[in-house]
């Protein structure tokens, strides 16, 4: 492919910024969120948006966490281990540990009864957790008892055959239904966090985590002020356990209408970040502080929905595999990623359906560099097989009855500027890469919700959405596309059924040994590839921003929760290119 790409020149653009003690070390950092990016709850027992995720992870801490270099190391647990067939999961509590309201007052002692109440306030179903099958796909009797809640059945005496026990008052025990050898990355994730039951029965299940004074804090930061939209401001918890890597005595957030504003106010001094528009980075070609963020684990794909309510042409035709590889081998996303990055927007290519990087062997390969998938290394776009797959699909459908051009239907936020503009970049490109002799794109739009508006009623053809993983495993990606109660994105967005792509799932999640475990994964992805079942368009990260703050510093994790303010290094007068460069080459 041809993709024309800016190219930044290391130009030394004075007056950067007006700190004048540029070498100093931040003691305040101001945020921004876009207003669409509002939290909707600080119930972190319920929620599952990265949106909220993001934010309490730094109000409230887990067992494990990761550093800046995505290693798991103790956080509330100093220590952990299990048995050999890795089914009995054991984690020692820290001496100290104290929840306190959010005004800094002291409630009382974390002790491992709080991970024991946070299941149960989970699989207890009049709550309305959003993260009961996060539990009941690990704890023995989980399952059973969340049922035996929605029937009005639930007894205490039910609740102790649930594998989740406080051996003693630091000790919190997990005993798993089948063996899980990266459990310990999933006790990271804010389903796994603890709470205090005397102060949910204080406040009525209903109520918690409804405001900054619904919830206690035992981690980073306390909110101290929330304005819906507007603002909110976090100041150091300090009863913290580990507060020596805590960098700031208070963060502010302002939430922004658009990203417009970002950078003019990194400018001032109003903000210690800023991604950049598109025509923002055009025009700041020049300036030597343009850096990129560091990659994360989002992977998004074009999802097929094979069930589309009032479009039996486009069922028919996306039922064909030859129609599918026109679409796999033939989109180009390069100018959609030119909108987050068009200095370099192969830096957001992602070429499975799994972040590659997510896990390595004990040889050090990253999974996307597998024997497995090689065949995917160097890019998907492939004009000989785009032509062949489009060929035969006109041909074979063409004799089913299937009308050209096929109509797609693709969702888009009616009234929302960067949304429309984003919708008609990807309505160009694909019909000019697929031809409009082959598809028609047609908008579907929405006022408010996606989900509510057009993905529960299925009226879309395609969906471009991602998964950010909650643990470090390819099964928290591969899972998604089986017909089973854990294929979250196929019930939601595409609706397909094959019993071998299942078995290959299945199987490799029975593996414990991590080697073999990881290429039985590797394998089972590359049918699902073979198949172009969806098709692979990007991983977040890498836009460009202007910047305080070192990002290879902080904790390095896929997950919503690697947004944690701790670790952070900074620097006063911003960091450069070369500074960014030399971080990257490090933390190869």
């Amino acid at each position: 492919m041809n993709c024309e790409k800016i190219i930044i020149r290391a130009l030394l653009l004075v007056g950067c910024n007006n700190k004048q003690n540029s070498s100093q070390k931040l003691t305040e950092y101001r945020d921004y969120d876009t207003q669409n990016q509002e939290i909707t709850t600080l119930n972190y027992l319920t929620t599952n948006t990265s949106v909220d995720i993001r934010v309490v992870a730094n109000f409230v801490d887990a067992l494990l966490e990761y550093d800046a270099d995505g290693k798991l190391i103790g956080d509330l647990a100093k220590d952990y281990s299990h048995n050999e067939d890795a089914t009995e999961w054991t984690f020692k509590l820290r001496d100290g540990l104290k929840w306190v309201t959010h005004t800094g007052e002291v409630y009382g002692d974390v002790t491992a009864e709080d991970f024991v109440s946070g299941i149960k306030y989970i699989l207890t179903a009049s709550n309305g957790s959003q993260n009961v099958n996060n539990v009941t796909s690990f704890l023995k009797g989980a399952n059973e008892y969340y049922e035996a809640s929605k029937a009005g059945t639930a007894t205490e005496e039910l609740f102790k055959n649930v594998g989740v026990e406080a051996v003693d008052e630091k000790t919190v025990k997990y005993t798993l239904a089948t063996p899980k050898p990266y459990f310990d990355s999933v006790v990271t994730y804010i389903t796994w966090f603890p709470v205090n039951q005397k102060f949910v029965d204080e406040v009525g299940p209903e109520n918690f985590g409804t405001d900054k004074d619904k919830i206690l804090y035992n981690g980073c930061y306390r909110m101290t002020d929330y304005q819906n939209g507007a603002s909110k401001e976090y100041v150091k918890n300090e009863h913290y356990w580990d507060k020596k890597n805590v960098p700031f005595e208070k963060v502010t957030v302002t939430m922004l209408e658009s990203l417009n504003k970002a950078y003019s106010m990194y400018e001032i001094n109003e903000l210690d970040h800023a991604s950049l528009t598109q025509d923002e980075i055009k025009i700041q070609a020049g300036n030597e502080h343009l850096v990129e963020t560091r990659g994360g684990g989002r992977s998004a794909q074009i999802y097929f929905n094979y069930e589309q309510v009032g479009n039996e042409n486009w069922n028919q035709a996306v039922s064909n595999v030859n129609f599918r590889k026109a679409w796999f081998y033939g989109v180009d996303p390069t100018p959609y990623h030119e909108r987050t990055n068009p200095i370099n927007p192969d830096s957001l290519m992602n070429n499975l359906y799994t972040c590659g990087v997510i896990v390595k062997d004990s040889k050090g390969t990253y999974y996307k560099d597998f024997e497995e998938l090689k065949a995917y290394a160097n890019g998907l776009y492939d004009e000989a097989k785009f032509k062949e797959a489009k060929e035969k699909a006109i041909e074979e459908l063409s004799a089913q009855g299937v009308t050209f051009p096929v109509e797609v239907g693709l969702p888009y936020n009616s009234g929302n500027q960067t949304a429309e503009e984003t919708f008609l970049i990807l309505k160009d490109s694909i019909e000019k890469c697929l031809g409009d002799d082959f598809v028609t794109v047609t908008g579907i739009p929405y006022i408010k919700s996606a989900t509510s508006e057009i993905y529960e009623k299925g009226l879309q053809s395609i969906a471009l959405v991602g998964w950010a993983p909650d643990y470090n495993d390819p099964y928290d990606f591969l899972r998604h596309m089986t017909d089973t109660e854990d294929g979250y994105m196929n019930k939601n967005y595409s609706h397909i059924s094959d019993p071998t792509y299942d078995a290959l799932v299945l199987e490799a999640n029975k593996i414990v040994d991590l080697d073999e475990r990881y290429h039985a994964f590797a394998k089972a992805e590359d049918y699902y590839l073979q198949q172009a079942y969806s098709v692979p368009f990007y991983v977040d990260g890498h836009e460009i921003q202007v910047t305080r703050i070192n990002d290879y510093s902080k904790p390095y994790s896929f997950t919503s929760v690697g947004r944690k303010i701790k670790f952070w290094e900074t620097k006063a007068d911003g960091y450069t290119q070369e500074e960014y460069a030399k971080f990257a080459e490090e933390a190869k």
